[in-house]
């Protein structure tokens, strides 16, 4: 169904000229990616989260992780049943790290940030068989994703000094939880290139 849509959304874009047809692929992989977190929270979160009475941070980890996410990418489960599990477990761990922190998440805030902006800086866009990008497109991704950590980072700030500890928080885990879903892929492909070299030796 998602694959549908993002199909179908892609062929509008080439119709209307918005988009040229050589590009197709990868606007539609990028509203798959898009669509299926989205259908995560809209569905499943938003309902959580007014039953906790968290729908504020709720809606600021969905909107900052999505789209970080889809500029990043980082680790995807064969199975959209995969990839709604790895969502929902970093929702409630934003949840339950919320809740018992207390006066320590601006703290541990500024902690994960620091290990995640490295990550994301350095090894952005993740590359995986169902990422068909190519160089140039590379590029343009790892340069949105740089920009959106900056600016992410500056709300982090500008929230935690004059707004609230806890959608400073929020937004610290957004990155981090990205991050984290990078790592298994980076090792992976650490894994892959030292096997290359061994090979060709």
């Amino acid at each position: 169904m998602i694959e549908f849509l993002a199909h179908e959304l892609s062929v509008h874009l080439v119709a209307n000229k918005v988009i040229p047809i050589e590009e197709m692929k990868y606007y539609k992989y990028g509203i798959e990616l898009i669509l299926n977190d989205l259908l995560i929270f809209s569905m499943i979160i938003i309902i959580i989260a007014l039953i906790t009475d968290t729908f504020l941070i709720s809606i600021l980890f969905a909107f900052g992780f999505c789209l970080l996410r889809a500029y990043t990418g980082g680790y995807h489960s064969k199975s959209y049943a995969g990839c709604y599990t790895t969502a929902m477990i970093n929702y409630f761990s934003l949840l339950t790290f919320n809740s018992v922190l207390e006066e320590h998440k601006l703290y541990i805030g500024v902690v994960v940030i620091i290990l995640s902006i490295p990550i994301i800086w350095k090894f952005s866009l993740i590359k995986n068989s169902n990422n068909p990008f190519n160089k140039m497109e590379e590029k343009k991704y790892r340069r949105i994703s740089r920009m959106l950590i900056i600016i992410m980072s500056l709300f982090f700030t500008i929230a935690a000094i004059f707004f609230s500890d806890k959608i400073g928080f929020v937004i610290a885990w957004s990155i981090f939880a990205t991050a984290l879903l990078m790592l298994p892929m980076i090792i992976l492909q650490k894994k892959e290139e030292t096997s290359n070299e061994k090979t060709m030796s």
